[in-house]
């Protein structure tokens, strides 16, 4: 439905807006500059943006219908770029915790599980979306879910900001959830009932 459309579209608009404004925050608050990291983190940061990018023009093509057709083209290339993403995400996640480069706030086991916790989670998620492709309203929520796992890097590095002392992994994981309960508030308000998939 339209209406389910735009909010999803808004959606990846929000979540593309956290992932830059999280990877951003390395250059404004810890003034860091591209020339501080290693190639590999360039390469994980071109992947991982392109999928965050891929995501807002993907929902911005079915949105009233604009390109139903390409927009199943480019979904083929997006599996290419999960399938990158989930090797490549463990990889940089382990670079980070032996160069010591991962958010203050967060013990370093805790971030280590964390973040591979969240790209198996993100590799589960949405290889069961392009499998069920065929079936839209799950299709849909399975790669919101997705998404906003491989983001929360990003949010991190946003509540590195806050002092939250020893309330970060309880804060992170009620972030990750925020955006969960708002596709679930919608549901309810639109559809009168919470889609399965979630």
């Amino acid at each position: 439905m339209a209406e389910e459309r735009r909010f999803l579209f808004f959606m990846s608009i929000i979540i593309f807006g956290t992932a830059v404004a999280g990877f951003g925050s390395d250059i404004f608050v810890r003034h860091a500059w591209f020339t501080d990291f290693p190639w590999q983190v360039h390469f994980h940061a071109v992947v991982f943006t392109s999928w965050a990018s891929l995501y807002v023009i993907q929902n911005w093509l079915v949105v009233d219908g604009h390109n139903i057709m390409l927009h199943r083209r480019l979904g083929w290339f997006g599996a290419g770029i999960a399938t990158i993403m989930v090797p490549l995400g463990i990889a940089a996640t382990l670079m980070a915790v032996a160069r010591g480069g991962i958010a203050g706030i967060f013990p370093p086991g805790f971030f280590l599980a964390m973040d591979i916790l969240g790209i198996l989670g993100f590799a589960g998620l949405t290889f069961a979306a392009i499998r069920l492709r065929n079936y839209p309203g799950w299709h849909k929520r399975l790669m919101l879910c997705g998404t906003v796992l491989v983001i929360a890097p990003g949010m991190g590095r946003l509540m590195g900001m806050l002092p939250l002392d020893g309330l970060a992994p309880f804060a992170m994981f009620v972030a990750i959830m925020t955006y969960i309960l708002i596709g679930i508030v919608f549901d309810l308000v639109a559809i009168r009932r919470i889609h399965p998939a979630y």
